[in-house]
């Protein structure tokens, strides 16, 4: 029985959103908001429910990326060998 080698998936640092929300309070001007507005329907700044909106959509999309990426290395991996 052949033993496959396991590779362990990269982990990416998690940048937590405190500077950014720093950031847009100290310089609103500079609207570091408005790229979230798009991409979060329902997303309100410096509100808890749109805090909560936006972390959930960030949780949803971010599976959604990875269960694609996930099936595509597995796909890609299992032609390799």
């Amino acid at each position: 029985m052949e033993m496959r080698r396991r590779v362990p998936a990269p982990r990416l640092p998690e940048v937590p959103p405190v500077p950014f929300i720093a950031a847009g309070l100290i310089a609103p001007a500079w609207a570091l908001h408005q790229p979230w507005l798009q991409f979060f329907p329902g997303f309100e700044w410096l509100t808890l429910p749109g805090f909560l909106i936006g972390l959930a959509e960030a949780v949803a999309y971010g599976w959604y990326v990875a269960l694609v990426f996930g099936w595509l290395f597995n796909v890609c991996a299992a032609r390799s060998l």
